[in-house]
């Protein structure tokens, strides 16, 4: 197995801003044989979040989360800056359980 560590997203990212609006949650990427994985804490309770789907497409690392103990699920996608920052767009899936609605009810 040969790692590669000079890719620059090979790193544990953490978010940017103030410290009361910043996610507690971080993101190990490493890189071996050519292949991305992604590993995500959070490291508010130590949760380790399932990351699947990882897929580099030579300018975007993508890959989806979830939550287990709140089953938030998030779509990522990863984008290398200047000055060394990291771009993370984020789309939250989530998943209701709706009933059929009474026809007396308002």
């Amino acid at each position: 197995m040969r790692k590669n560590k000079k890719h620059p997203l090979v790193r544990t990212w953490t978010q940017v801003g103030d410290p009361d609006d910043v996610t507690p949650v971080t993101y190990t990427i490493s890189r071996t044989n050519g292949r991305f994985s992604v590993r995500s804490v959070d490291t508010s309770d130590g949760e380790i979040l399932r990351v699947t789907g990882v897929n580099w497409n030579g300018k975007v690392l993508r890959f989806t989360t979830l939550c287990p103990s709140t089953k938030w699920k998030v779509e990522h996608s990863l984008r290398m800056k200047r000055g060394g920052l990291m771009e993370h767009e984020l789309k939250y899936v989530e998943i209701e359980t709706w009933m059929k609605r009474n026809k007396t009810s308002k």
